[in-house]
């Protein structure tokens, strides 16, 4: 299994949705995206897509404090 396109878009998606459940202000939320991008550009393509998926979602707890 490998990183596909698709992959990328549904990741952000998640990442928005999850700023906005944990109720996070909009410029946390540019933050906290624009840092999943920076992860996906710097991910190996090769990972499966959940491995990538826990980094993010580890990411995105940390900065939220969301569970």
């Amino acid at each position: 299994m490998k990183l596909y396109l698709d992959c990328y878009v549904c990741i952000l998606r998640q990442t928005l949705f999850a700023c906005r459940q944990a109720g996070v202000d909009e410029e946390a939320q540019n933050e906290i995206f624009f840092r999943v991008m920076k992860l996906l550009q710097e991910a190996d393509a090769a990972d499966p897509p959940p491995k990538i998926v826990t980094q993010v979602q580890k990411f995105i707890r940390e900065k939220t404090g969301y569970e």
